[in-house]
């Protein structure tokens, strides 16, 4: 099985400015660098959590796959195609002969032993989506690290419990 990111999100699910009001920065010095911290900050929260933030698209390959097809990159807001490998083509998958449930693919059987499915993954377009106490641990996290600027800035371990309750389980 292989993953690989389509087209990403140019939105993050907080501002520069929501960052600076929590700050109580009141100057435009520093805001590259609050940028790039928001930008880190959300990246290590997905890979924390396994879940895209604001919507994204994905292609995940399946080599011999099992039902039901299990989609890696969550919330699963839909599927935008899916193909198969037969005799060498690329194939469509009709939608008609599969559902989607949730993060899961459910079908009758499998058309073949090698399979892709396109999808799009996260809470919406908007920052606004993305549920709010993930949004205030993303803006901990940047704060954390403005302030410990010196430090090799690993993700803490609480900033990892406040977490815990977004986390996928992989099948």
């Amino acid at each position: 099985m292989a993953l690989e990111l389509i087209s990403g999100s140019v939105v993050t699910p907080i501002t520069v400015a929501e960052v600076k009001e929590h700050l109580q920065i009141d100057n435009n010095d520093e805001d590259s660098l609050l940028d790039s911290y928001i930008k880190a900050a959300t990246k290590a929260v997905e890979n924390i959590t396994g879940r895209s933030l604001i919507t994204q698209s994905w292609r995940q390959l399946f080599f011999k796959p099992k039902l039901p097809l299990v989609l890696l990159k969550r919330p699963v807001q839909e599927i935008s195609e899916a193909k198969y490998l037969e005799n060498g083509a690329e194939v469509i998958w009709e939608v008609a002969n599969y559902q989607l449930l949730g993060f899961k693919v459910e079908a009758e059987n499998l058309p073949a032993d090698y399979i892709y499915v396109e999808y799009k993954s996260g809470y919406g377009d908007n920052a606004e989506d993305v549920p709010e106490d993930i949004r205030q641990v993303i803006k901990l996290l940047v704060a954390y690290w403005y302030k410990n600027r010196s430090e090799i800035a690993a993700v803490p371990e609480g900033f990892k419990e406040l977490l815990n309750s977004y986390k996928t389980i992989m099948y």
